[in-house]
């Protein structure tokens, strides 16, 4: 009876073992589709493919960050045309740093320019070039409103700035630093941490200011010049003793339009 009772144990610790190891050996050879996963770190060599993908199946996006480059070379050229080949509405909001507000473009300036990602373009990093990268992100955004009546782009002005971006469509939100080579942070609907930086998105663009970007002519931006750059900034209300090395550095930022994330 003992040696009865002896076997059947050691049977049952036997198949508890072979299924633990097949489950562990199951969970390690076969991947949960990217789809299914609540949130994810995915690697800077697959963060385009990411974007492209969430771009082309939603209708509506959001971004906080500092000065919105990749926002204005990537997200709003594409979401124009998607509007435009779809003929369906499109909306865009954008939180960025104020570049009115001196402080915020010193310190985001100083922040920027001790990373390691300014490498040997310290210098590059202070007040006059964050506060012309800001006018050229609004600049943008502001033609291709008004040059698209589906394409709605709301924007808001911060006094302060995060270390963190946030690119959020209707299902997916997307963590990201100013260091290219980093890791993103991929939370999709469903999970604790979408839904928290949704309410940060939405808490956050209630408190911010306002900026109408609405242009009462159409522009083109592959033709824009120092004088058209002068006049939108103005009826921005944003051409504050901005000098004629300002209009030209916007101008030349407007035309090459460079994503440094890409």
């Amino acid at each position: 009876m003992l040696h009865a009772l002896t076997t059947r144990l050691l049977d049952s610790i036997f198949v508890s073992l072979f299924v633990t190891v097949a489950v562990g050996l199951f969970m390690f050879y076969i991947e949960i589709p990217d789809d299914e996963k609540k949130f994810d770190i995915v690697e800077s060599l697959r963060l385009e493919e990411m974007f492209d993908k969430e771009l082309a199946q939603t209708d509506s996006w959001h971004f906080s960050g500092g000065m919105g480059r990749h926002t204005r070379a990537k997200t709003i050229p594409y979401l124009d045309k998607m509007a435009q080949a779809s003929n369906q509405h499109k909306t865009l909001k954008i939180q960025l740093l104020n570049p009115s507000d001196n402080k915020v473009c010193a310190d985001y300036a100083l922040y920027r320019g001790n990373l390691r990602s300014a490498k040997n373009l310290k210098k590059l990093w202070n007040k006059d070039f964050v506060r012309r990268e800001l006018l050229t992100t609004i600049l943008i955004a502001a033609v291709y409103k008004t040059n698209n009546p589906n394409f709605d782009i709301a924007i808001k002005l911060k006094s302060t700035f995060s270390t963190l971006r946030i690119d959020s469509s209707s299902k997916t939100a997307i963590i990201t630093k100013e260091d290219k080579n980093e890791p993103a942070l991929v939370c999709r609907e469903g999970s604790f941490l979408f839904k928290s930086y949704k309410e940060e998105l939405a808490q956050t663009y209630r408190l911010y200011t306002s900026l109408d970007i609405q242009l009462p002519t159409n522009y083109n931006l592959s033709i824009l010049n120092e004088s058209n750059v002068k006049a939108i900034l103005d009826t921005l209300g944003l051409d504050q003793n901005l000098t004629h090395e300002d209009y030209r550095a916007i101008c030349k930022s407007v035309k090459d339009n460079k994503n440094p994330y890409a």
